[in-house]
């Protein structure tokens, strides 16, 4: 694997300069919507609630109008103003392009900045190239492996970012392997704040008086391969009729749930598998399951996984790079082989007749939330990028660093 910088904690330098700014840092981060039951909703607000206010002033961008009042406030309390604007266009018709067009000016009015943060999804350099134009530092955090997106449009974002947030490993290869500069890369780990969500998620029963109930969590597509869920699901019904499955996502594409509902009925257990549909109650569903099940063959860094290691929720997941990077087998959660749906069944007999395995897995796991996957982490390596990208010669006589008190 190439060389990758790894962000560390920040050096007593880095926080001399940091406060010695002539004024606050002005951060823009893009987002493509405020709803609070999806990513990056978590990631936005552990920014909000815990970036050095003393040096950085926060202001959020939603990319589409959306009646989240909770989210304004949240932020606004915090110090961080927030507005909707089209960083990008949202379509590929003229019309789209112009209303990004239009837009560009009112984040402008909102500014100036000195760093756009995007966490957008797309793999479109509009943002980037506009960032630019506008002489604001641009960095972004890859999010995904760009599945449905532009290699050609990549590369073109990559080249344009000043620095390049992964949040995994594996993902540092994905975006060198498409030519990514190595000294862009910083790999950051998205982070958890274990406190709240256990305020947030409530009391749960007891390992020993949890319903055999298992739980899936994510998007209706066919990446996530809920039908190997349903597969096992119906394998370990025939020795325990008493287990349910739960899946809980937003609706990306209804003509496979259509066909995951028939898949149901045709292995007889179509009263046994629940559609929960998009949900704000994951963790309390949660607390009231026997384990989380991930089937995926693609993915970055599950942030639902993260959520369940923090508030004790086993987890058996195929062993894809994401996964195996989250997770050691037998030691904080169960993987098995992408597919293997008779394994996926056989791990899940055992956890659901296993309360101190259940238990011994939920301890691990949260130890190793909080020795790799840290909110406090998190915040003070992203910070670490913001002040390396201040120091830049073309933004350094704005801040007047200097290196003594």
């Amino acid at each position: 694997m190439n060389k990758v910088l790894i962000a560390g904690k920040p050096s007593a330098g880095l926080r001399t300069r940091a406060t010695t700014s002539r004024r606050h840092a002005r951060i823009l981060l893009t987002m493509p919507h405020l709803n609070s039951a999806a990513s990056p909703y978590r990631e936005m607000m552990a920014l909000a609630r815990n970036l050095d206010r003393g040096t950085f002033r926060l202001t959020v961008c939603g990319l589409r109008e959306q009646h989240q009042p909770d989210a304004e406030i949240s932020l606004r309390d915090h110090g961080a103003e927030c507005f909707v604007a089209r960083f990008r266009p949202t379509g590929h018709t003229p019309g789209s392009l112009f209303a990004a067009l239009k837009d560009q000016e009112r984040i402008e009015q909102a500014g100036p900045f000195d760093i756009q943060h995007s966490l957008d999804f797309s793999s479109s350099p509009f943002e980037a190239a506009f960032a630019r134009l506008r002489s604001r530092k641009y960095i972004y955090n890859q999010r995904n492996l760009n599945e449905g997106g532009s290699a050609a449009l990549l590369r073109a974002k990559l080249a344009l970012a000043d620095s390049i947030i992964t949040i995994a490993d594996h993902a540092s290869d994905f975006v060198l392997r498409h030519g990514a500069a190595p000294q862009k890369l910083k790999r950051i780990y998205n982070g958890i704040d274990v406190e709240e969500l256990e305020r947030v998620a409530g009391p749960g029963l007891p390992m020993d008086r949890r319903p055999p109930y298992i739980l899936v969590v994510g998007q209706i597509e066919p990446r996530k391969r809920h039908e190997d869920a349903i597969h096992a699901l119906a394998i370990l019904a025939q020795r325990n009729p008493q287990v349910r499955l739960g899946i809980a996502g937003s609706l990306y594409r209804a003509d496979y749930q259509h066909q995951l509902e028939r898949t149901a009925r045709n292995l007889g257990i179509g009263d046994r598998v629940e559609f929960l549909g998009s949900r704000k109650d994951i963790l309390a569903l949660m607390r009231r399951s026997r384990a989380l099940l991930c089937c995926s063959e693609s993915e970055v860094l599950p942030w639902v996984i993260l959520e369940a290691m923090a508030v004790g929720l086993p987890v058996v997941a195929s062993a894809i790079p994401a996964h195996c990077e989250l997770l050691t087998d037998g030691h904080s959660g169960m993987l098995i082989p992408c597919g293997d749906c008779a394994g996926f069944a056989s791990t899940l007999e055992l956890l659901c007749s296993s309360p101190s395995l259940r238990e011994d897995l939920a301890r691990c796991a949260l130890r190793n939330i909080e020795n790799k996957f840290s909110i406090r982490a998190m915040v003070e390596q992203t910070q670490i990028v913001y002040e390396e990208l201040l120091r830049a010669p073309q933004m350094a006589a704005k801040f007047s660093y200097s290196e003594q008190n």
